[in-house]
């Protein structure tokens, strides 16, 4: 009865983990993953998602950082809305301050 269950148990774990499945810890967001890339790979996908490229910013994730498809297709999703976000703070802070868009760009970076 005993070795019945570690077989199962067995099974049971190799067959996640060969199934394509992400290999990331699950308690990490993709918001923390997306603020832990550096500099270089969060331009190259941001430049890849401004093209269109969503697939080919997910691969790069998967290639430069080793993550799992899944979780490197959701940091692509948060990096694409915080994007967005981004943009969407800083015209009217321009527009209230007359600051320059480098200085609008970096004072929204830091929050």
């Amino acid at each position: 009865m005993i070795a019945v269950a570690i077989v199962y148990v067995a099974v049971l774990v190799s067959s996640r983990s060969g199934c394509g499945g992400s290999h990331t810890p699950p308690d990490l967001h993709p918001a923390s993953t997306w603020r832990q890339l550096d500099e270089s790979v969060r331009s190259e996908v941001t430049g890849l998602l401004d093209r269109g490229r969503t697939r080919a910013a997910i691969k790069v994730l998967v290639a430069r950082d080793g993550i799992g498809v899944r979780h490197a297709r959701a940091t692509v999703e948060y990096g694409r809305l915080h994007a967005a976000e981004t943009i969407a703070a800083i015209t009217p802070l321009r527009d209230s301050t007359g600051m320059t868009l480098r200085e609008a760009k970096d004072t929204v970076d830091q929050l």
